[in-house]
């Protein structure tokens, strides 16, 4: 009996390992036109195969965010701030084990348009 336990342990531990090593991260910076921080600006991350929603995040204070886990692929991020115009950067790739930089720019809400 004891050596199904430690078979179904050794089978776990490697289909955890397998899953965990095809995973990748995004991160970055949120700033405005002129480089001022935006606080707390959410991004929306769904798959670019099938618009299929993947997860939210929230960055800090200073813009800064960090989406992960994520396994590899290709997404579509959203950012949104209040009082800015949202932009969408389609196609992002993430690979295994890899740490993908992306800052982004922000255009205020022209407020005389509305």
């Amino acid at each position: 009996m004891n050596n199904h336990k430690v078979f179904y342990t050794i089978v776990l531990m490697l289909i955890f390992v397998s899953v965990n090593a095809q995973v990748g991260a995004i991160g970055g910076k949120i700033v405005n036109t002129r480089g001022d921080e935006i606080y707390k600006p959410k991004i929306v991350v769904t798959k670019s195969a099938d618009g299929s929603f993947v997860k939210e995040v929230v960055a800090d204070k200073y813009g800064n965010y960090e989406i992960k886990p994520l396994l590899t692929g290709s997404y579509n991020l959203q950012f949104l701030a209040k009082d800015y115009d949202s932009l969408t950067q389609m196609g992002l790739l993430v690979r295994e084990d890899t740490y993908t930089h992306l800052d982004v720019k922000l255009k205020p809400i022209d407020k005389k348009k509305k």
